[in-house]
């Protein structure tokens, strides 16, 4: 069978267990599970550590909300704490 040059001169798979695990596409770059899974780690410890047990949680100038909040209220929040200025 005659392949193409494209074809000849792409990535070439690995059969057997000497070959690492496929690489992931992410934001333009190939990323490996190995790579994820150290980074998954690093930021499950970083919500241990913040005692962080509900989604979402928002940790505004050191002051912890969680839970769902609309709009209004979260904007109120912000303004209150300082985060940002309320626009006019």
């Amino acid at each position: 069978m005659e392949y193409t040059n494209e074809v000849k001169n792409m990535c070439k798979v690995s059969c057997g267990a000497n070959h690492g695990c496929a690489p992931i596409p992410s934001e333009g770059k190939w990323v490996y599970s190995k790579e994820i899974k150290e980074k998954l780690k690093e930021e499950i410890q970083v919500t241990l550590d913040m005692k962080i047990n509900a989604t979402p949680t928002y940790l505004i100038n050191g002051k912890r909300y969680e839970g769902i909040f609309k709009y209004p209220d979260l904007e109120k929040i912000v303004i209150e704490l300082g985060a940002i200025k309320k626009q006019k």
